[in-house]
């Protein structure tokens, strides 16, 4: 099928074009910092507790458990952060596809794809806590469609995920 072929050309032209960017300088403030986070994690320290941050602590506690599986070093850190984006981008086909058919969500997917690309987001929390609260909102076009109360209590699951990473992120998704 011609429309399988452009989807799966698609996800794969977006995968390779994150990977571009791949050697951006590191970010002292927001890649470091969580990095930096995650490793006092990973020595035992509790955030607020051991050492002061304005960052919730659930991205600090998931990259350290990540770090701590697949090595713990910011080649990683940035495969897991390109890993994220790449994860929204498709939620974001999701949703549109949810709205429209196969072609026309193919805009916003790439869309995503470039903007990510573009912005050095690599370590930071906030394509992480995007994507829970993008799931968070699929749940919610689900719960829609079908009134199963597993997708609503679904939804708020994962804003709650997305509360822990970002504060912020969290009462957006929640409002």
């Amino acid at each position: 099928n011609n429309n399988q072929k452009l989807l799966i050309l698609s996800f794969i032209f977006g995968f390779i074009y994150l990977f571009i960017a791949f050697n951006f300088e590191l970010n002292i403030y927001d890649e470091a910092i969580g990095i930096y986070g995650a490793q006092r994690v990973l020595n035992g320290d509790i955030p607020y507790k051991d050492f002061w941050t304005i960052y919730a602590p659930g991205y600090y506690y998931i990259l350290s458990y990540v770090l701590y599986l697949f090595g713990n070093c910011i080649i990683t850190e940035r495969i897991f952060s390109i890993l994220i984006m790449f994860s929204n981008s498709i939620i974001i086909y999701l949703i549109t596809k949810k709205f429209t058919d196969n072609k026309y969500a193919l805009i916003p997917y790439f869309l995503s794809i470039f903007w990510f690309g573009y912005n050095p987001f690599y370590g930071k929390a906030v394509p992480l806590a995007l994507l829970f609260g993008l799931i968070a909102f699929l749940f919610s076009i689900v719960f829609t469609n079908y009134s199963k109360s597993k997708y609503l209590f679904l939804a708020g699951l994962s804003t709650s995920f997305a509360t822990l990473i970002r504060h912020d992120f969290g009462f957006y998704f929640f409002v």
